[in-house]
């Protein structure tokens, strides 16, 4: 059996020392039924009640511990997510995540295998908030063994406590397990995919250090076979012309030629001439004879003279076929160099164009290359991104569930099974109201009437009225009992207002925090009620449920 520690939330604390102090029993009774007396309005309560709310503070590691109720009967709905589909995610991860072109649909079946989540309700028994407990941590007080305490009764024993603590850690384990496996998954999957992401980078940097390497070499043999193409046409266009030059000059030799034959029947007659000229110089005073030689001459040279006017016009024939040829011979060599230059022209663009398909062939094996490794880069951030977003709700549901957990530290003295108490005053009225005074602190200044205190703070208000407030309502089992402790507990049936309020506005108005006149009317205000049946106003003993006279639930 456990050893349980008891530690308690006293219903006043006041300053002493710059230090929180819990007030005595008497200062609490005097202060709460000045606040119920205030709270009245015409009303008359009928029930004023010291109960402690218990509650189980049960370590489930060494630095948190869960916060139970142990009074009424609830379930706190814890929701999980659960991935069943891990294995096969490491399996695809593992052994079909071989090549770069296998992580696309490699990554797509895991998006599949991820996307089968279940989700699941934990119902966890009368769990509650501990940040109530940790706002007043520093204040709970070790209760002395064996001493008397006024608590409701629990519903929740030690062995469910523990047993409720059991499941919250099997919860807790669970969870970190699964944020475990999906963290050694998205290491898996980083390590597989951005393996072959790197791959394909230094396969794409490799092929394209590649193809530049080769172009390069492309470019200088094409820009070498093309100076040698341009220098070959340089050489034939040289030569068509060198040819073009020897035909001109042939055409003019021959032309030249053709031109000899009139210079030699020219220089016949110069000859011709001549000779009549030597003649006749040597017939000397035979004049008529010397006549005769140059009429005989003059004939001749008209004979001769009459054929020069043929040659001559043959002649301009030849000279019109010399030009005609001149001009074929300069279309010929004009034809044959569009010739020369449109076959090397042709052949330097194909050079080119090998170029051209060099660059086209790059583009395409490049493009399909920066292809895998997009579509492969893609689908691994797709994945990672997945499995990232699956770790946010994992942990997500951790913190939830952590939320739930109270940090040890914030609560001093506390021991690996520890029922915590806080002490309220429970007043109700004759119109069936009941209210809950929490714990607070003690006036600073003189109360007077209407009297307040400030509890510890709104949170523990809240909380405290709202789970009595929602068991009385939801639990008639809890009802029953809750009236029956009040009753039992009661004060105003139990105890005169001597023995009630003496003690506590004695101190009260020994540290001067009653204003004139607000003992009286409390005291007077307690005999008037205190011992009454609410509906008859017959004289009730201590500790009756039902009034004798008329049969009214006391304290209901």
């Amino acid at each position: 059996m456990s050893v349980v520690r008891h530690l308690s939330l006293e219903f006043l604390y006041g300053e002493r020392g710059g230090r929180q102090v819990p007030e005595s029993v008497d200062v609490c009774v005097a202060v709460a039924f000045a606040t119920a007396h205030s709270l009245a309005n015409g009303r008359r309560p009928t029930v004023l009640a010291r109960v402690g709310v218990p509650f189980w503070v049960v370590q489930v590691s060494e630095t948190s511990s869960i916060v139970l109720s142990a009074v009424g009967e609830s379930m706190r709905a814890l929701e999980f997510s659960e991935n069943r589909a891990v294995s096969a995610l490491r399996r695809v991860l593992s052994s079909e995540v071989v090549e770069p072109k296998a992580v696309p649909g490699a990554v797509q079946t895991c998006l599949e295998l991820l996307g089968t989540v279940e989700r699941s309700v934990s119902y966890v028994r009368n769990l509650e908030r501990p940040s109530v407990l940790e706002s007043v941590g520093p204040l709970l007080q070790e209760v002395e063994p064996g001493k008397e305490r006024p608590l409701l009764e629990t519903t929740l024993d030690s062995q469910g406590a523990l047993e409720t603590s059991s499941q919250f850690q099997q919860l807790r384990d669970a969870t970190q397990t699964r944020i475990e496996t999906m963290e050694q998954v998205l290491s898996l999957a980083t390590e597989r995919l951005d393996s072959h992401v790197r791959t394909l980078d230094n396969l794409f940097q490799h092929e394209h250090e590649r193809w530049e390497r080769r172009k390069r070499t492309q470019e200088e043999i094409v820009e070498l076979e093309i100076a040698e193409l341009q220098e070959k046409k340089q050489d034939m266009i040289y030569r068509l012309r060198e040819k073009h030059r020897m035909d001109m000059r042939a055409l003019t030799a021959e032309f030249a030629r053709e031109i000899g034959t009139v210079e030699e029947f020219y220089a016949d007659l110069v000859e011709m001439t001549r000779t009549a000229r030597v003649e006749i110089a040597q017939m000397g005073e035979n004049v008529e004879q010397a006549l005769q030689a140059f009429v005989e001459l003059s004939t001749r040279l008209e004979a001769e003279a009459s054929k020069s006017t043929g040659q001559l016009e043959e002649l301009r024939k030849r000279a019109e076929e010399v030009r005609a040829r001149k001009s074929e011979l300069e279309a010929r060599l004009a034809e044959a160099e569009r010739e020369a230059v449109d076959e090397i022209d042709v052949q330097i663009r194909d050079r080119k164009h090998r170029l051209v398909e060099f660059d086209m062939e790059r583009d395409q094996k490049m493009g399909e290359l920066q292809e895998l490794r997009e579509r492969v880069r893609t689908s691994a951030k797709q994945l990672k991104t997945a499995l990232e977003e699956r770790l946010v709700v994992l942990r997500k549901e951790l913190r939830s569930l952590m939320e739930w957990a109270l940090d040890n530290n914030r609560v001093p003295g506390l021991a690996p099974l520890t029922q915590v108490d806080i002490n309220v005053f429970v007043v109700r009225f004759d119109d069936g109201d009941t209210t809950v005074l929490v714990p607070g602190h003690t006036p600073e200044e003189r109360m007077g009437l209407p009297a307040r205190y400030s509890p510890l703070s709104s949170e523990l208000e809240d909380f405290v009225r709202g789970l009595l407030m929602r068991l009385l309502k939801e639990s008639p089992a809890f009802e029953g009992m809750f009236t029956k402790q009040c009753v039992h507990a009661d004060l105003l049936h139990r105890m005169s207002a001597v023995e009630a309020l003496g003690p506590g506005l004695d101190e009260l108005q020994s540290r001067q925090l009653l204003k004139e006149g607000v003992r009286e009317r409390l005291v007077a205000s307690w005999d008037a009620w205190a011992g009454k049946c609410p509906r008859c106003g017959e004289q009730v003993s201590a500790g009756v449920q039902f009034c004798p006279s008329c049969g009214a639930l006391l304290g209901g």
